[in-house]
């Protein structure tokens, strides 16, 4: 090899590992749509060719096809499965419109390589949806098991021996908004001035067990309890005032959990 062919070789070389570098670059942007990934990709893999401007190249996955500007296919090409979580997903093509001009083999390579990078974003992005709706679903839960553990503890708690006439759930785990961080609010209509200290002491044992709960499910500490307990008696309702404006609120009311 003389020393043209070496400066030759050297420039090809140079120009496959910009192509690489261009790729990773746009292939390393998860926020943009998919679409416009795979254009600006078609657009810039060309340049990494040794005959740029008779090569075309088409991104073909199950939801997108992407071409590059000017595309021409013709039956002079090379082609890569693109594979994502071991599975064939798509395919690149690589086009010469002219027939006398030869793929080098490092060209197959490079478009091995880029295939690769491809299905690695892809998987990269399913992994980021599955993650996305993995949160929605727990953030749902947030609230979910807030709410069946507060129906429970309702059914549970004995009304005749705590003097309690009525319970309701407010706040954030009766619109179904809780995070890891939200009490559960509850209201409690009782039947004399003050709660009875069993009925403290029940709520707040509930309080703490719902809490360790919270804690294993998100890591989240509550170290005074989950719940968060409002008592009213019927002076407080007759008047309306404190959280007794709640009972028959006609917005943001409290829903009830159980009547005596």
């Amino acid at each position: 090899m003389n020393q043209f062919e070496e400066i030759t070789n050297l420039r090809e070389r140079e120009k496959e590992l910009r192509c690489l570098y261009t790729a990773d670059n746009i292939l390393g942007n998860f926020s943009e749509d998919l679409q416009i990934v795979f254009k600006k990709l078609s657009s810039e893999i060309p340049k990494g060719w040794q005959y740029p401007a008779i090569c075309s190249v088409r991104i073909t996955t199950e939801e997108q096809i992407a071409c590059s500007p000017g595309f021409v296919e013709s039956s002079h090409f090379l082609k890569q499965e693109i594979i994502s979580d071991q599975k064939s997903v798509g395919l690149i093509e690589i086009f010469y419109s002219d027939h006398k001009y030869a793929f080098l083999s490092e060209e197959n390579n490079l478009l091995s390589a880029l295939a690769q990078r491809i299905g690695n974003h892809l998987f990269h992005r399913k992994i980021k949806d599955i993650l996305n709706n993995h949160k929605g679903k727990t953030e749902k839960e947030h609230w979910k098991w807030r709410k069946e553990m507060i129906q429970l503890i309702a059914a549970k708690t004995d009304f005749e021996k705590f003097s309690v006439k009525a319970m309701y759930i407010i706040g954030s785990v009766k619109n179904a908004t809780s995070t890891p961080h939200s009490d559960i609010d509850l209201i409690v209509h009782i039947t004399g001035e003050k709660p009875c200290s069993e009925l403290i002491g029940w709520l707040s044992g509930w309080s703490m067990c719902l809490a360790e709960m919270n804690r294993q499910k998100t890591g989240i500490e509550h170290c005074e309890g989950l719940l968060d307990v409002h008592y009213i008696n019927d002076k407080e309702l007759k008047k309306k005032s404190s959280y007794a404006t709640m009972i028959s609120s006609s917005e943001n009311s409290a829903q009830l959990l159980k009547t005596k």
